[in-house]
């Protein structure tokens, strides 16, 4: 089950990864990107702790979200040493588009199950990430 999960796991980040260049964006960049329309204000290692990121590649790709205007930093407010970071007008714009690429991504794989097989695969991915959780506590 573990290889099915490794490879199943790599070769959708391949096909999601593509589908994100195009619009010159990249898998991690629209994770955090997302994860800072839900929850803007979080820190370097909120985000990384959070997308199961290292912080080295979780500041990586900040950076590129600064740099490409997605995205900007300010100190944060509860300790000035350390930054925040929040997504811009026009990252939470290029999020539209990225979701919408996602969706059609998902869609498609939904389409090659079909509907129920794809709603309990779902789950089952859902609980079993749980327990795994649960049991890095």
């Amino acid at each position: 089950m573990v290889e099915l999960l490794t490879a199943t796991s790599r070769r959708l980040s391949r096909t999601v990864a593509a589908a994100l260049a195009e619009d010159g964006a990249t898998l991690d960049g629209y994770r955090v990107l997302r994860r800072l329309v839900a929850e803007p204000g979080r820190t370097m290692g909120q985000l990384g702790a959070g997308l199961h990121l290292p912080g080295p590649t979780a500041t990586r790709v900040v950076d590129g979200l600064v740099d490409a205007a997605l995205a900007y930093r300010l100190p944060d407010p509860a300790d000035r040493r350390r930054v925040v970071v929040h997504p811009s007008a026009l990252g939470r714009t290029r999020l539209v588009r990225w979701e919408a690429l996602m969706q059609a991504r998902e869609q498609a794989l939904a389409g090659s199950l079909g509907v129920r097989q794809a709603a309990a695969l779902a789950g089952a991915l859902g609980r079993l990430l749980a327990e795994l959780s649960d049991d890095e506590n």
